[in-house]
C-alpha cells in the first residue's frame, strides 16, 4: 500500500472565537501555526491535495483531530462523504486514524474539512516538536517551484510550464508565394509553439516543416508582411 508521509513542527494557538486552544499545524485564514515541510498529496483520485490545516482541541462535547484538505474542483455543494475515500488512514506520530472512522465534516468551496471525534489526548506531542503526519493509500505529490501571490493565490504552481522566448521572424511574401524559415532545433514535440502575424492579420499561413523548418504561405493573391515569434517551454 502506497503511503505519504509528511513533516510537522508542531504550533498550538489559542482562538478566542471558540474559546479552544488547537495544537498541530494551521494555514490559516484565523489560525496559523505549525510548520510543514511540504503539503501535497496525490489522493486514490489522483488529484493533488494541499493539507491546509491537521489539528488537535479538547473541544465541547468531545476531544476531536480536523483536518481540512484543499483542491480547486471542490464545492461548497459536495458532500464531505466524497472525500473520505481520498486516503485509508492517516497516522499523527504514533496515533492511526482510519477513514472510515471520520464522524463529521463540511465543504466548502475549495476545501473539504473531517473530524474525528473522541480523541482524548493531543496525538501531536509538544509544542515545538516535530511529528509525522503519514498517509496511507495516498501517493506523493510532484516536486516543484510554486509562486503565490500576496493573496495567498497560486499563480505560478508545478503543473504550469513557462515560456521563454526564442526568436524573430520578418518579411514579404509576394501573391501566393511560399517560403521556409529556419529555427534550429524547432520540433514538433509539444514543446514550441509560434505567433504569427501576417500584416493586417490576414492570408499568412505557418505551418510546422521538418526538424528546424517553418513553412510559411502566403494565400493571398496580394503581397502580405509577416511577424513570427517563436517559443519554446
Amino acid at each position: 500500500m502506497t503511503t505519504r508521509t509528511l513533516q510537522i513542527t508542531v504550533g498550538s494557538k489559542y482562538f478566542s472565537v471558540t474559546g479552544y486552544t488547537y495544537y498541530g499545524y494551521d494555514s490559516g485564514p484565523n489560525l496559523f501555526y505549525g510548520d510543514i515541510g511540504s503539503s501535497v498529496i496525490v489522493g486514490t483520485d489522483g488529484k493533488e491535495y494541499i493539507v491546509h490545516a491537521v489539528r488537535w482541541a479538547a473541544e465541547s462535547p468531545t476531544n476531536r483531530v480536523y483536518m481540512r484538505l484543499d483542491n480547486p474542483t471542490i464545492l461548497s455543494t459536495d458532500s464531505y462523504t466524497s472525500y473520505t475515500g481520498l486516503f485509508s488512514s492517516i497516522v499523527i506520530g504514533s496515533t492511526s486514524f482510519a477513514s472510515s472512522s471520520i464522524d463529521a465534516g463540511f465543504t466548502v468551496n475549495g476545501g473539504v474539512g473531517l473530524y474525528w471525534e473522541g480523541v482524548a489526548s493531543n496525538p501531536f506531542g509538544s509544542v515545538g516538536s516535530t511529528t509525522t503526519l503519514q498517509f496511507t493509500g495516498a501517493e506523493e505529490g510532484p516536486h516543484g517551484l510554486e509562486i503565490y501571490n500576496s493573496s495567498g493565490t497560486p499563480v505560478v504552481t508545478i503543473t504550469d510550464r513557462l515560456v521563454r522566448y526564442v526568436s524573430y521572424y520578418t518579411g514579404t511574401l509576394t501573391a501566393n508565394q511560399s517560403t521556409t524559415i529556419s529555427v534550429p532545433g524547432l520540433t514538433n514535440d509539444g514543446t514550441w509553439g509560434f505567433n504569427s502575424e501576417g500584416g493586417d492579420g490576414l492570408y499568412v499561413k505557418v505551418t510546422y516543416g521538418s526538424t528546424g523548418v517553418l513553412n510559411v504561405q502566403n494565400l493571398n493573391s496580394l503581397s502580405r508582411v509577416y511577424n513570427i515569434q517563436v517559443f519554446r517551454v
